[in-house]
């Protein structure tokens, strides 16, 4: 199939391409976002993106890191992006993003910034494309030919996240 990394630019479009509706929020939110995330989400409707990749739009994120963030010591200094799941995407105060496992209690690191996330999102949403077209697919064949390109080309966003994504599959 060939997988490919978007740039931020191709991303911007197909984000806006995808939304019906832009809503333009002002935030008013004691949090250090990064200046792209707040230009992004305060423009968007929530969007599934992938099938391991919900992107929040600013209220929806507000609501949620307002409901968990109170409630939890493991989570109460970070800010949910998005969804996997019964888990969460989260960002900390320095903008790095990582995953919130419910069950564990736990985040991991998996060194990226809110971007790289984004771009992560849109390979994982080619890799969705490729299970559902291989829908009645040889597994064996899968996992020796597109699956180890997916990887590699996650592995070219971080090396921590490829870790991730290769123990959670």
């Amino acid at each position: 199939m060939g997988y490919s990394i978007k740039s931020i630019e191709e991303i911007m479009e197909e984000l806006h391409k995808e939304m019906a509706q832009i809503t333009d929020i002002s935030i008013s939110i004691d949090f250090p976002f990064p200046e792209n995330y707040k230009e992004i989400v305060t423009k968007i409707k929530t969007v599934s993106i992938s099938t391991k990749c919900k992107l929040y739009s600013f209220a929806e994120a507000k609501e949620i890191t307002e409901k968990y963030g109170g409630t939890n010591n493991t989570i109460k200094d970070y800010w949910f992006i998005g969804k996997r799941g019964f888990d969460y995407w989260v960002m900390d105060k320095k903008g790095k993003i990582h995953f919130w496992e419910i069950p564990e209690d736990k985040t991991i690191d998996v060194n990226i910034n809110f971007l790289q996330w984004l771009q992560f999102a849109y390979l994982d949403k080619e890799n969705d494309i490729v299970e559902k077209q291989l829908e009645s697919f040889d597994e064996t064949a899968y996992l020796q030919g597109e699956y180890i390109e997916y990887i590699a080309k996650i592995n070219e966003i971080s090396k921590e996240l490829k870790e991730f994504i290769y123990e959670l599959y």
